[in-house]
């Protein structure tokens, strides 16, 4: 699913109560929004649909990675 495919999905689940040119604003805010609190190495929660944060990875198992890929 692309964004524009969810901003779809909302307009017709909403009823097109809302203009797909406001869709897009409200999810690029969300989307900025989830952006910047995972940089900043925060965790987002999103109850029933999953948690999200930022990895690190070291060098050695992305190296390992290349290794089993070839």
């Amino acid at each position: 699913m692309t964004k524009d495919d969810l901003i779809r999905e909302l307009h017709q689940k909403l009823g097109n109560k809302h203009t797909m040119k406001d869709l897009t604003v409200i999810v690029d805010e969300m989307l900025n929004l989830m952006s910047d609190k995972l940089k900043r190495g925060e965790e987002i929660q999103l109850a029933d649909f999953g948690t999200f944060s930022v990895a690190e990875k070291t060098i050695k198992s992305v190296l390992r990675k290349r290794v089993v890929k070839k």
